[in-house]
């Protein structure tokens, strides 16, 4: 995965991507690391908008 912040007015800009490779049928679906990672990011905004 990689992560880059650029400073934007008076905040950030930040941008995440990764790439998945099912590496066997254990493994959960890509939707649902997308979901938990949209979900962790989003709190982490709140978290930090909010300290």
């Amino acid at each position: 995965g990689h992560i880059s912040v650029t400073p934007k007015g008076d905040g950030s800009l930040v941008k995440w991507s990764s790439e998945f490779e099912k590496g066997s049928h254990e493994v959960p679906e890509q939707e649902l690391v997308k979901e938990f990672a949209v979900k962790t990011f989003l709190k982490f905004d709140d978290y930090t908008l909010n300290a």
